[in-house]
């Protein structure tokens, strides 16, 4: 599957849920229950989870979704995609993006403190 097909359908999923559904939080539970499952059960299963960054993808101290390896002790591993030069300078700025809106929530509470 091309990626730009791949990101179209990552994006009209939750629509599809929620059409079918009427609800997403369903497939958050399930999720969640995958993620037990993989960590008590020892499983070291790929399943993308947030995970921090440490040069990975050319992003350090940002929590992002990537494909890990789950085990006993949580995230044994982050997992490289090769991603085109396109796509990785998309990752990077969504985790950018993602920094940002965390230190203005960050600093906005410590400001009214």
């Amino acid at each position: 599957m091309r990626p730009s097909r791949l990101a179209e359908n990552v994006t009209k999923a939750a629509y599809k849920i929620i059409e079918t559904k009427k609800a997403t939080y369903y497939g958050i539970g399930l999720s969640l229950v995958r993620i037990v499952k993989a960590i008590f059960g020892g499983e070291n299963s790929i399943l993308t989870v947030s995970a921090m960054l440490r040069g990975e993808y050319g992003v350090s101290e940002v929590f992002a979704g990537v494909p890990c390896i789950l085990g006993r002790d949580g995230i044994q591993e982050i997992l490289a995609l090769n991603l085109e030069p396109k796509e990785e300078k998309q990752f990077q700025n969504s985790c950018a993006l993602l920094d940002s809106v965390w230190h203005d929530s960050f600093y906005a509470d410590q400001a009214k403190s």
